[in-house]
């Protein structure tokens, strides 16, 4: 019994976790969009699509798929320019 509690507990935590972190309404519209998602990836310099950046700190892994090759690839983000990246993305959705 103890371990259904556990369980449940686990899956409410783990629905925390990832609805409150980064912006979760940003990886909803990727994964919407993800054709725009993958062109902005890979057009914007803050992003790096399959490599974590060296010369900067950088926020994730953040596992996205390939619209055209339906692999699974990693992204990161320049962490100071996440925020303001992920808002103009939104920006260029709504028109």
């Amino acid at each position: 019994m103890e371990w259904i509690l556990g369980f449940g507990l686990a899956v409410v935590i783990w629905f925390l976790v990832n609805h409150f972190s980064e912006n979760p309404n940003f990886w909803q519209l990727t994964r919407q969009h993800p054709h725009e998602a993958w062109s902005f990836f890979n057009s914007k310099p803050e992003w790096h699509v399959g490599y974590k950046a060296q010369e900067m700190e950088v926020t994730g892994p953040f596992k996205v798929v390939n619209p055209y090759t339906n692999e699974l690839v990693v992204v990161y983000c320049d962490s100071a320019q996440i925020e303001a990246s992920q808002a103009e993305f939104a920006r260029l959705l709504r028109g």
